[in-house]
């Protein structure tokens, strides 16, 4: 909690527990580069996709490189 105070902005902090019903916070921010097709390797499945609201870093800084380029906007 004391880590928490000290940070800007500060963090939402949310106790969960595996397979518990706040997990889907973790879930959802834990890896948002995540996808379905992410995952497997030398022919084998995805595993289970984790659905996330937030975009993968890589889409994030391309969108930001636009509107850097872009100059006014």
């Amino acid at each position: 909690q004391e880590l928490l105070a000290e940070r800007f902005p500060i963090p939402r902090y949310i106790v969960c527990d595996q397979n518990g019903s706040q997990a889907r916070f973790l879930l959802s921010k834990l890896n948002p580069s995540t996808t379905h097709m992410s995952g497997g390797q030398y022919g084998q499945p995805a595993g289970q996709a984790i659905f996330t609201d937030d975009v993968s870093l890589q889409v994030f800084m391309e969108h930001l490189k636009k509107l850097a380029v872009s100059g006014s906007s």
